[in-house]
């Protein structure tokens, strides 16, 4: 299994998580984010996953499968807010 499809494995089983939750995971070494570096950008940039967050301390990138139905809820969340104004 590639680190992609171990990266796509965990984010099914836990969506929501950091490069260091990741690392941790992978290669039980959450300093181990430049590992993460290439897969992650690929899965990006493919359309598999999707990031949210500011990437700060406060606010660390977290990834998430971009087919776990979320982004639709989302959307619907946000059209119930704005008819609701």
């Amino acid at each position: 299994m590639t680190i992609r499809e171990r990266i796509e494995h965990s984010l099914s089983d836990e969506p929501g998580q950091t490069a260091s939750d990741l690392a941790t995971l992978l290669f039980d070494d959450g300093r181990a984010t430049s590992r993460l570096q290439f897969p992650l950008a690929v899965l990006l940039s493919r359309g598999r996953i999707r990031r949210e967050g500011d990437g700060g301390l406060r606010d660390p990138h977290r990834y998430f499968l971009e087919d776990d139905g979320t982004s639709a809820q989302r959307s619907r969340l946000s059209f119930r807010v704005d008819e609701a104004a």
